[in-house]
């Protein structure tokens, strides 16, 4: 027996290709060590395989998820082929033994994945969390940086005079929009309006000369 079933177009796009698989192992186990555990979870139905092109007897078949007994015999080392292209050429065993050609093979994910190290595929997943996080904004930069004392001085001044006996609350909103990029406080403005020789009424908060 040669195939298990067929899969989707889908479902095998989602599958590792044999080079993706070592990769996801990871650097720290040697490559024959990873490419022998991959044959004997292969040989063992650990790891599921599907081809994107099965040919038997001049017959082709596509996407089909290929039998774990095809894996018996096979020289994973010596088939370089195989870990470049994906294309496994094989022959079944007995009387009538038939060659096949499965050209495109990828592997199952989940059964790769649990050939990783724990530590790489807990930082592989901590990377992929924080990637989504958006980045901490700094609340100091946030900040306007304050008004000039000589800008608000001046425009203190002019709107003072083309403005005797505005409320104080006119005066002060007047001040933000004239500077809209930077921070004008009330006391500042306050200090002005005395500098200026302007004053606040307590009874009508409006600003006339002293």
């Amino acid at each position: 027996m040669i195939s298990a079933g067929k899969i989707s177009e889908v479902e095998y796009g989602n599958w590792l290709t044999p080079s993706q698989a070592l990769d996801l192992i990871g650097p720290t186990v040697p490559t024959t060590v990873k490419q022998d555990d991959i044959a004997s979870r292969l040989e063992d139905g650990l790891i599921r395989a599907a081809a994107e092109t099965l040919v038997v007897g001049g017959t082709a078949h596509q996407f089909v998820v290929l039998a774990r007994t095809i894996w018996d015999d096979w020289s994973t080392g010596t088939d370089f082929q195989f870990w470049i292209l994906g294309t496994f050429r094989g022959f079944t065993s007995g009387q009538r033994g038939v060659s096949f050609n499965a050209y495109g093979v990828r592997f199952e994910p989940v059964g790769v994945e649990r050939m990783a190290p724990t530590s790489r595929i807990e930082t592989q997943l901590s990377q992929s969390v924080a990637s989504l996080d958006p980045p901490k904004s700094d609340p100091k930069s946030l900040r306007k940086p304050k008004v000039g004392l000589s800008e608000l001085r001046s425009w203190a001044e002019a709107f003072g005079g083309a403005n005797p006996g505005a409320p104080f609350r006119t005066f002060l909103n007047s001040a933000r929009s004239a500077f809209p990029n930077s921070a004008v406080s009330e006391q500042r403005v306050k200090d002005e309006i005395s500098k200026l020789g302007m004053t606040k009424s307590r009874g009508n908060p409006s600003i006339r000369r002293k």
